[in-house]
């Protein structure tokens, strides 16, 4: 079988006998990006995958892991020029007035509470925030996109590989919450009050 792996924002596509299981592809992890057992942590829908579970064709999954990859010692270049590409940038601070209406508005109904500690695993239920208009809207994470729902009745699918740069800002004023910004081939897109105890997670899925 076949299944794919997110990480560090590549797609990377592991081969596997029919009826292998997490543990099979936590090895195979380990052989290819040399990061060992303990420090993986592999997820599918939300939900952290251990090492007794079957795995299925198809399956797309994302990894987290607490150790960066050996990084190989290349030659130092010769050339003194040098191409800089340009990388899109957000340069929002949440201080502009598009923002400060929505946040002074306060948490939406229903909000996730935050929590010092970090976790690993999206929650059950879609996050309950505010979108780009202010209108109370959930949003949950799909393998390569996320799809928000607004009150409203305003649908949204934002595919991960339209978004060009995102940021994760702090709410000052609400500690505990973020503001999610995304630089989109549609535009910019922002949901307010997203639990900061999640924000290494959709840094990882995003």
């Amino acid at each position: 079988m076949q299944v794919s792996i997110l990480y560090n924002n590549q797609n990377h596509e592991f081969k596997l006998p029919k009826d292998a299981n997490a543990g099979v592809l936590m090895d195979e992890i380990t052989k290819k990006f040399e990061i060992p057992r303990e420090k993986q942590k592999i997820i599918c829908r939300g939900k952290s995958l251990n090492i007794p579970d079957p795995l299925s064709e198809g399956m797309k999954i994302f990894l987290l892991a607490s150790v960066a990859p050996k990084i190989k010692a290349s030659k130092p270049e010769t050339s003194t020029v040098r191409n800089v590409l340009y990388k899109p940038q957000i340069i929002d601070t949440l201080r502009e007035p598009q923002h400060r209406g929505i946040i002074n508005a306060g948490l939406p109904e229903g909000f996730i509470a935050t929590s010092q500690f970090e976790t690993a695993v999206l929650p059950k239920v879609p996050f309950i925030v505010k979108n780009t208009e202010g209108v109370r809207t959930t949003i949950s994470f799909e393998s390569d996109a996320l799809f928000s729902v607004a009150d409203d009745g305003k649908t949204e699918r934002i595919y991960t590989s339209s978004i060009k740069a995102m940021k994760l800002i702090p709410i000052d004023q609400y500690p505990g919450y973020m503001a999610l910004g995304m630089m989109t081939e549609n535009g910019n897109r922002w949901f307010y009050f997203v639990p900061s105890q999640y924000q290494k997670l959709i840094r990882a899925i995003l």
